[in-house]
């Protein structure tokens, strides 16, 4: 039905380099029969759960522009990170290199983001609250 990929600090990673504290979404996918059907809210909090069990203090990962999953990274926490003028630059060159013009991303809105989550020490969003 569906898969995540979770990178933290040491580990290799192909398009992001995980600092400490950070769990970074190296990938995420859901069946298209099993989209919207609450498949990658459940991926998500699980990979929460993972990362709070690592001490992470927070979530990141990259969308690109246009790509629907980007309102399930809203609903569930992940705001945009401020990126000046040329890491966007970089990262259209990036994206169209390597992965031609996904999503129509040739566009007022082209190229791509990273998000992030802050964690906070309790179970958040889709996850369980610890009890003291």
């Amino acid at each position: 039905m569906g898969f995540i990929q979770l990178a933290f600090q040491g580990m290799p990673c192909d398009l992001h380099t995980p600092k400490s504290g950070e769990c970074y979404v190296d990938s995420l996918a859901v069946l298209p029969a099993s989209r919207g059907k609450g498949v990658g809210t459940k991926l998500l909090a699980w990979a929460e759960s993972i990362a709070r069990s690592r001490s992470a203090t927070r979530m990141t990962l990259g969308v690109i522009s246009g790509n629907p999953a980007k309102r399930l990274y809203l609903r569930t926490g992940y705001t945009d990170d401020n990126e000046d003028c040329v890491d966007v630059a970089c990262t259209c060159v990036f994206i169209t290199v390597f992965f031609g013009r996904p999503y129509g991303c040739c566009h007022r809105a082209w190229g791509g983001t990273m998000m992030t989550k802050v964690l906070g020490n309790k179970g958040g969003e889709g996850g369980e609250m610890e009890r003291s």
